[in-house]
């Protein structure tokens, strides 16, 4: 069973900082993803917040942070973690891949987010569910198709506007009178012509429109007691938020989590554990701050 200083479950934003601040202080590091690098960071069009490096596509930004790794030959072992466990006789965590297990004194978890469901997917056709997604960069080379995105917040516009640079037709949908975005993608978006948008609806029925191949969707909307169709759509995003994912975590260990954070053997870093705070920037500070505690508390312990 291979060990090293500390472990850390993802390569997105903070685990790559994590990473990276750990090797430069001289700690063995083991970084799993089971996906691409950088998580989320690859449906962003353009990242203006990241002080330093205005207008970057997510794209962009990755390219950079995976240099980055390369120059500090961190190891990034690309499976999924399929299960962890705190030994306490041993003092350490078990990290379980489908293909074998590894070791480490400590534990970063930087696992990011799962799509939150929508009501509508019990009820989606079978022939339609591969036009439903619930991120854009599937989609990355899509043009001229009519696409619906579900959703009010910073990714639906953020989706909406990638997407209508390809000549997409776009409609966001949403629920609630107000849009929950950055007054900058508003304001964009409303300037695309390209872009539709749809307030305080609801989806009732959803069905394959008849005899079109590839398939195509139809949805009945309702708002105010009445009726509106939007059909002919080719391909569908949700994006009504993200929740953290944990599922790897055992129940025992999960029934030590406070313990464990207690005496700085578990770190949460990144979307994880950010809510609604879903920021690169506040992800890679996640990732240093833990890196610097485990640093402060083996200097403590020696």
């Amino acid at each position: 069973m291979s060990e090293s200083n500390v472990i850390i479950v993802g390569a997105g934003p903070a685990g790559m900082s994590a990473a990276i601040q750990l090797t430069r202080m001289g700690y063995s590091v083991i970084v799993f993803e089971k996906a691409v690098i950088g998580g989320l960071l690859k449906n962003a069009r353009q990242i203006d917040n990241y002080l330093g490096l205005r207008a970057q596509s997510g794209k962009q930004l990755i390219d950079k942070f995976k240099e980055h790794l390369e120059h500090y030959q961190v190891l990034v072992i690309r499976e999924k973690v399929s299960l962890v466990n705190y030994e306490e006789t041993e003092a350490r965590f078990i990290v379980q891949t489908p293909t074998q297990q590894f070791k480490s004194k400590y534990l970063i978890i930087a696992s990011g987010t799962n799509a939150l469901s929508h009501d509508l997917e019990k009820q989606i056709p079978k022939e339609l569910r591969g036009i439903v997604h619930h991120e854009v960069h599937p989609l990355s080379q899509l043009r001229n198709e009519k696409v619906l995105i579900i959703g009010g917040g910073d990714a639906a516009f953020d989706y909406a506007l990638n997407l209508s640079e390809n000549q997409n037709d776009v409609t966001i949908l949403h629920n609630t009178t107000q849009q929950r975005c950055l007054a900058e993608f508003k304001n964009q978006v409303l300037a695309r012509p390209e872009i539709s948008i749809l307030a305080d609806y609801e989806i009732s029925d959803m069905q394959a429109t008849p005899e079109t191949m590839p398939p195509e969707a139809t949805l009945v909307l309702q708002k105010d007691g009445g009726t509106t169709t939007l059909e002919n759509i080719n391909q569908i995003i949700i994006a009504i938020g993200r929740i953290p994912e944990k599922s790897f975590l055992s129940p025992d260990t999960a029934s030590k989590w406070e313990k464990l954070e207690k005496n700085k053997l578990l770190f949460w870093a990144g979307d994880v554990k950010g809510g609604r705070n879903r920021q690169t920037a506040i992800a890679c500070g996640d990732g240093i701050k833990a890196a610097l505690e485990i640093d402060r508390k083996e200097s403590e312990n020696n």
